[in-house]
């Protein structure tokens, strides 16, 4: 199986929290928008009493990370 996958460049601004399968693909350091839609999907950055007054909005069920790296090193 081969897959080709290009873009987006530029800011993350898909509209992830909509879909109820999510497939977040980084590679190397191209990982740090998907750590970030990642917390946003966890609602990480809330504290217990944000999470109980912010509502849910996120139709998400499932979530797929695929973080491919060059070599052992950039994990460290």
């Amino acid at each position: 199986l081969w897959i080709r996958v290009d873009g987006p460049y530029g800011g993350f601004s898909l509209p992830h929290r909509r879909y109820p399968v999510v497939v977040l693909v980084g590679g190397g350091v191209g990982v740090t928008p998907m750590v970030a839609a990642l917390k946003d999907l966890y609602r990480v950055a809330m504290t217990e009493r944000m999470r109980r007054a912010v509502p849910k909005t996120s139709h998400v069920e499932r979530v797929y990370f695929v973080w491919s790296c060059p070599d052992v090193e950039t994990y460290a």
